[in-house]
């Protein structure tokens, strides 16, 4: 079935609450939402904490973070995630790491 949007942002707290933060917590971060459109059902968040200057930052967005809420959080089309790095550092290490 179909349900609200207002549920939508409920089920991203959510997830955020149970799965994403106490797993960045353990890692001395943290991650807040910036935004949410229900609109476009766009979700900007930005991490916080040690997780700014993590090297490994970049796959705890793709893997721990989109991940999960794109798994759980049905309908969700679009996540961005600021860290306390520019996009061109982000694609910088993505090259030096082979990311694609």
């Amino acid at each position: 079935g179909y349900r609200g949007l207002d549920n939508m942002l409920a089920e991203i707290i959510k997830v955020m609450e149970e799965v994403i933060k106490p797993q960045l917590r353990l890692h001395g971060g943290d991650i807040e939402i910036l935004e949410f459109d229900e609109e476009k059902r766009q979700l900007r968040l930005r991490l916080l904490g040690q997780c700014c200057t993590c090297p490994s930052s970049i796959s705890t967005i793709d893997n721990l973070i989109k991940l999960n809420l794109k798994d759980r959080v049905k309908g969700l089309e679009d996540i961005t995630v600021e860290t306390g790095l520019s996009e061109e550092m982000i694609s910088l290490a993505k090259e030096l790491l082979k990311i694609k």
